[in-house]
């Protein structure tokens, strides 16, 4: 089962009527696991070259995704696969290639990290199941959860504005 925790401080500020404040010491912190197929060949975090120099991820070095990673863009994604899911009848099975594989669930967080800046999560997220007769990620991908966070967000106020 893959897991992840994470902590977002609430980025300096101080606490209603609080007299003993003491600002945080780290922003966010990520702990995850990578628990399927350990044997898979893999890269540790690092800044990707060429065109996702932006991108702190580790890699899957046969697919070439990524389970977790965050880019200086302020994307930041996670993905989380279900095994053992019961699926619902509706669901078919994930297509396969000749080899019996299906299509590499990392490629969902790679496409996230290099959005532009001004797309949301949500958007993103959205756009996988917008043409459903030929983008069908029930049918293309074994189950999963995908987080998708875009830290310099609307909502987010770390730098005192909005």
């Amino acid at each position: 089962m893959c897991i992840v925790f994470m902590y977002v401080s609430n980025c300096g500020k101080k606490p209603v009527k609080s007299t003993k404040y003491k600002p945080a010491t780290y922003k966010l912190i990520i702990a995850s696991n990578r628990d399927e197929m350990y044997t898979r060949p893999s890269k540790s975090a690092y800044f990707w070259e060429n065109n996702d120099s932006h991108i702190l991820a580790g890699q899957d070095l046969k697919e070439l995704g990524t389970w977790l990673g965050i880019s200086k863009r302020g994307k930041l994604a996670v993905l989380l696969n279900v095994n053992g899911a019961c699926s619902p009848s509706n669901l078919r099975k994930p297509s396969s290639n000749e080899s019996g594989e299906t299509a590499s669930r990392g490629s969902l967080v790679t496409g996230f990290l290099r959005t532009p800046p001004g797309l949301a999560a949500w958007t993103y997220c959205t756009s996988l199941c917008q043409d459903l007769e030929n983008l069908d990620i029930r049918k293309l991908y074994k189950p999963f959860h995908l987080i998708t966070i875009d830290i310099r967000g609307r909502n987010c106020d770390c730098n005192g504005t909005k």
